[in-house]
């Protein structure tokens, strides 16, 4: 049975629009059709340029993706209604088509260690992993993810070429400016951040480790939280937060970026990258009304709480935003008010609510 898809199209033509904009479309749908297959009805109602083949990658509902993957699943995961834009906005050229020669360039510093086919195959198998890595909204010439995967795979083939390969990875603009792509591409290649992390333990001489911990939910609310508008950040998973916030009778504030990766490591060549990164989650919160961000890590608090002055100097705007830990936060559902006890008396921005 045909089912009803509301859509936004991406458009833009570098030689005579000055803005992009989004033309919308109401598109029937099976359950057995691809995006590829939305692609093509919507161009049969009017023209647009985009690569008619399944492993041109677009982004839809913020999630990029190939266009192989059914739209049944995408609604599954989204919604009804599709925003569809180009992989890179800051490197399309008309509507869904890129110019992806930044990709081919940093592809190139292998050249002397792959084959032609190999160069080919990585080029087929990495762009959609190249360009939803939000490090390059913050760094044009960031390295990629697909450099560090191909730096795993060398490296893997001949280890003694491991101090060879890390020098051109280990750089300004290299793998410590690595942001995780989990929550960004619609499925996420487990086996390609595994290979990733392997980089940056050699890189770090460190373990990767998870931040986030165990979201308990308190059993008894004692203290509600009506009339407030609540926003989470957990790098994660933040349906939890979502939960205890819902459960508070807050209003739950979605922002776009609430599994961005701040990039902590980057802080060791360039601290000016993670607090771009910070300015975006704690203004995304701000703009959209939420009057305080709960967080489920210690470093995430750290940094938005302790660091929130330094990034407001980096993003050029005030933030003022209190950042409240899971914690903290299910001790005042529990009931408690004496801000010493919670914590508060310690935290660089003002809790104004107590």
């Amino acid at each position: 049975m045909d089912k009803k898809l509301f859509v936004e199209l991406f458009r833009f033509d570098h030689k005579s629009d000055y803005l992009p904009y989004y033309k919308k479309y109401e598109v029937s749908y099976t359950d057995n059709e691809t995006i590829l297959d939305l692609l093509n009805k919507i161009n049969d109602i009017e023209n647009f340029s985009f690569k008619g083949v399944e492993d041109f990658g677009v982004r839809v509902n913020n999630l990029f993706l190939n266009t192989k993957e059914l739209i049944s699943q995408v609604v599954d995961k989204t919604t009804k209604r599709f925003k569809i834009e180009p992989v890179s906005q800051y490197r399309a050229i008309n509507d869904l088509t890129i110019d992806n020669k930044d990709f081919f360039e940093k592809l190139n510093i292998f050249s002397q260690y792959l084959s032609d086919e190999q160069k080919e195959t990585y080029s087929k198998e990495l762009q959609l992993e190249y360009y939803a890595s939000n490090s390059l909204n913050f760094n044009k010439a960031y390295l990629g993810d697909h450099a560090f995967i191909i730096a795993s795979d060398i490296i893997e083939q001949d280890e003694s070429l491991e101090k060879e390969i890390l020098s051109l990875i280990n750089t300004q603009d290299g793998i410590l400016l690595h942001t995780s792509v989990a929550k960004r591409m619609f499925k996420a290649n487990a086996q390609n951040q595994a290979k990733i992390n392997s980089m940056l333990q050699k890189v770090t001489k460190t373990e990767q480790e998870n931040a986030s911990s165990e979201v308990t939910q308190v059993d008894t609310i004692a203290q509600e939280f009506t009339d407030f508008n609540i926003a989470v950040y957990d790098q994660n998973d933040t349906e939890q937060l979502k939960n205890i916030v819902l459960n508070s009778k807050a209003k739950y504030v979605d922002i776009e970026t609430k599994n961005d990766d701040l990039a902590l490591y980057s802080q060791n060549i360039d601290e000016t990258f993670s607090f771009k990164i910070a300015g975006r989650i704690l203004l995304d919160a701000k703009d959209n009304n939420a009057d305080f961000i709960v967080v489920n890590s210690k470093e995430s608090f750290t940094f938005f709480d302790e660091k929130q002055k330094l990034i407001e100097k980096v993003v050029g705007r005030d933030i003022n935003i209190p950042v409240v830990t899971v914690s903290q936060f299910n001790d005042m559902l529990s009931g408690e008010k004496d801000t010493s006890k919670l914590g508060f008396n310690t935290h660089k921005v003002n809790i104004p609510f107590l």
